[in-house]
């Protein structure tokens, strides 16, 4: 079994969705159902019990969830340590969006962000759009992607793309 086998596994476990699972991890939907029929085919248990309208977590996709989640941050964990002993600190960043980050200027930037910093992980936390500014002012995201309208003096606001979206940030 492959970690990332297990990273998928995972984010279908935790939004108990196929679809926005696979948004969440960078795949296509048949994609992700294909590779957690592999997991499930390698370990002779049914993890998850699918229908039309849901998908819950079977005893076994319970127990092997809570084990994929400790491996899954030791390995995060092992990375992080030999970075730092190499002298290369691992950055997180967290944006917070709607569906719309798929829009060319999103992706674009977001590619062009880990080009110029390999060590850059990039998270895409969907959001409804009026949990923006919140989310940036609680320090639940580095930065937000929300509809013009968003005022806050701790907050920079910068429009991106003319008419509806702009960023937001902490000042600092």
């Amino acid at each position: 079994m492959e970690f990332r086998q297990m990273k998928y596994f995972k984010a279908v476990a935790e939004e108990l969705h196929f679809q926005r699972a696979a948004r969440r991890v960078n795949i296509t939907q048949p994609s992700l159902s294909a590779q957690i029929k592999l997991i499930e085919e390698e370990l002779d248990v049914t993890l998850l019990k699918r229908d039309r309208k849901s998908v819950q977590l079977t005893k076994a996709g319970k127990v092997f969830l809570k084990r994929c989640e400790r491996i899954l941050k030791a390995v995060d964990q092992a990375i992080d340590e030999t970075r730092q002993a190499a002298g290369q600190e691992k950055l997180h960043l967290k944006l917070g969006t709607r569906f719309f980050i798929n829009l060319p200027i999103f992706a674009n930037s977001v590619m062009a962000t880990r080009k110029a910093n390999p060590n850059i992980t990039i998270e895409q936390i969907d959001m409804p759009t009026n949990e923006v500014e919140a989310a940036v002012k609680e320090g639940e995201i580095d930065i937000g992607f929300a509809p013009a309208g968003i005022t806050h003096p701790a907050l920079i606001v910068r429009k991106i793309i003319d008419g509806y979206f702009v960023v937001v940030m902490p000042e600092e």
